[in-house]
Formats: structure tokens, sequence, C-alpha cells
């Protein structure tokens, strides 16, 4: 990556986004005097932002290569830890469909209140301009009142039943709220390695002479 001037976390973003990758792992290994610095940073290719860094230093570039698998263990860790410190709670299929069946449970019984109230207020005004009007035969004013009657019984069946989808409606609230919300992460991303050592250059006597060599790579899953 050194090699094409990639080397910082938006080329990183690049690469990820054209690997179909989620995160990117990047190491690179600079001398600092007779030290060398390790460094390694893992940058969420969605967000395109570093979300863990690790640095080391070490007295020999031997030294890089057994401490690079530890780093890389432990920045992944960390990566978990924020990844799952990050985590949405959703509700459940079931704590779902309570909530749906909540809802249709409680209009119906809103309906069927209301209708038990115009259902109630017909059968007076029946009662008062029909049967108390009647002035035929008494089958006549029985048929009537029957009718009355009939009213009345749907205007208090409808309310039962209302009444009856209400405490359902409160059972369903309880249980919904019993329900616990289950936890939603991310799904696993795909694993790729991309290497890179470029030489480092010291300069005594104005003249570059190889000192070592520059390590980068990148790493997503």
């Amino acid at each position: 990556m050194q090699q094409t001037g990639c080397t910082d976390a938006s080329c990183a973003v690049k690469i990820g986004q054209l690997l179909n990758m989620q995160f990117m792992i990047l190491g690179n290994v600079a001398k600092l005097g007779s030290r060398y610095i390790l460094t390694i940073d893992i940058v969420d290719v969605e967000k395109g932002s570093i979300i863990v860094s690790q640095k080391e230093n070490v007295d020999g570039f031997d030294k890089i290569v057994d401490i690079t698998p530890k780093m890389t263990t432990t920045a992944i860790q960390r990566m978990k830890e924020v990844l799952q410190g990050s985590l949405r709670m959703e509700w459940s299929p079931l704590k779902t469909t309570l909530f749906i069946s909540g809802l249709t449970t409680l209009a119906a019984a809103g309906t069927l209140n209301v209708l038990g109230v115009l259902q109630s207020s017909w059968a007076n005004d029946y009662f008062n301009t029909v049967y108390m009007t009647e002035t035929g035969t008494p089958a006549a004013i029985s048929t009537k009142y029957s009718n009355y009657q009939g009213q009345i019984t749907a205007s208090t069946i409808e309310y039962i039943i209302g009444w009856s989808l209400y405490g359902i409606t409160a059972g369903l609230a309880v249980w919904w709220f019993l329900t616990p919300d289950i936890p939603v992460r991310s799904k696993a991303g795909k694993t790729a390695l991309v290497p890179s050592v470029s030489p480092v250059f010291s300069f005594a006597d104005g003249s570059p002479k190889l000192d070592g060599a520059a390590v980068s790579f990148s790493m997503s899953w």
C-alpha cells in the first residue's frame, strides 16, 4: 500500500469498499532512532473512521514478528467490545405480534362500544317514536316491542364483547411489556489480507543506506 501512496484510513476505506468488507486492519512499522514503532488501526469501512488504535514500541525489528499477532488479537478484541457496546435492542417477532394484536383488539373494542352506544340510542328512539305511538292490534304492538327488545339485546352484546376485548387488550399489553427485546448484532464480514513492504533508508555522510523495512498490511473481516 505504501508503494501506491495509500497508507491512511481514507485509502483503507476505498480498498475495503472495493473488496466489499466491513472492517480494515491497517498496520504500519516505522523506525525512530534505534526503536521501531508498530501501529495497528481498525477502520470501519462504512463510517470511514478508526474505531480502535494500538501502538507499541520495540527495540528490535525481529520483535515485530512476535508482537504483531498479539497486538492484532488485542485490537480485534477491543473492536468486539466497541461493537458490543453499540448493540441495539429490537422487538422480537413475538413482541411485534403482541403489539399488532393489541392495537387490533383495542380498535375492535372501541368500534363495538361506539356501535353499542348508537344501537342503544336507536332503540330508545324506536321505543319513543314507533312503539309508544302504535295504536294497532295487540299483535302489532307485540311485534314492535320485540323489535325494540332485539335492538336492546344487540346493544348489550356489543357492550359485553367490547369490554371483553378491552380486557384482552390489557392482557396483551402486560404480555408485551414482560416480553424482552432481543439484541441485534452486525453480521460477520469477509476476510482479506493486503500486505506491502517498503524499504527504510537512513542517511549517513549524505548518502542513503538501507536501514530496515516498513511493513504495511490491511486485513478486513
